[in-house]
Parts: C-alpha cells; structure tokens; sequence
C-alpha cells in the first residue's frame, strides 16, 4: 500500500532526452522534497539504473531498491559518488530474461565493489504474463521478508 509515483524517462514517449546522471539527481531531488519515509524505488530498464543511483545516493533515506532488466553498462554510467557509496539500502537485482543470470553477476560485480553482497533473483521463465506474475510475486516475496 502507499503511494506510487510513475516517471518516465527523459528520451522516451515523446520526452526530451536527458543524461542518465541527470535523472538520478532529479529522483534524488523528489526524494528530498517529498521527504517520505523510507521509499521503495522500483525501476525497469534504465529505470532500474535510476532507481540503483538515486538509492545509492539517498541510502539514508531510502527502504530498499529493486531493478529489473537493467542495461549492464548504464551501472557504469553512474556518478562515480554514487558507485562508491559506502552506506547502501539493500538492493534486488532481477531479470525476466532466462538467458540473463550472467548479467545479474556482472552487474552485482560492478555495484558491490567489494562491499556487502547484492541480492538478485533469477531469470523468470515462461509467458511475458508469466514472468510478470511470478516476478512480482518474488519482488513482494523479497519486501516482505525484511529485503534479503
């Protein structure tokens, strides 16, 4: 329950395009202004990436981040702060592609850098149906169970 928020990103339906570490600190400065408690930010695609970033940057104020189908190479395009930020909210990692559990690892190597392990769930097969149900179910699965 709560109130959900929906961006979208800069470049896409018709919006003007804007770099990725804009948009990270546009969410950080939503997060700031609207001062909730705890947020969960949930991002899809470079969404997610937005989402890991803002988290990352706003650990204090954040619950938890989930990214789903992330590029791997946009965690690169982070703010170098944001990457090596020492206090972190716990993160979810997913995919719905069966193919993408070595993304997963590799994207866990790129954000963890030697510090606490990220959580991620695996691939989801079946129906783009299917992988959604079942996707939100482990996401919903992950939230309640205390993010671990």
């Amino acid at each position: 329950g709560g109130i959900c928020w929906y961006r979208v990103l800069p470049g896409f339906a018709g919006t003007d395009p804007v770099s990725l570490a804009k948009a990270v600190v546009q969410v950080c400065d939503l997060l700031d202004d609207l001062q909730l408690h705890r947020p969960v930010l949930m991002g899809w695609g470079q969404g997610g990436v937005v989402a890991v970033g803002a988290g990352l940057l706003r650990a204090g104020q954040v619950g938890s981040v989930v990214s789903v189908d992330a590029p791997l190479g946009h965690f690169e395009l982070l703010p170098t702060r944001a990457r090596a930020a020492e206090a972190r909210p716990p993160l979810l990692l997913a995919a719905t592609d069966p193919s993408d559990g070595p993304v997963l690892d590799q994207q866990q190597r790129v954000l963890s850098g030697g510090r606490a392990p990220i959580t991620w769930c695996g691939p989801v097969e079946g129906t783009s149906e299917d992988k959604d149900k079942a996707l939100s179910v482990r996401i919903g699965q992950w939230l309640d169970g205390g993010c671990g």
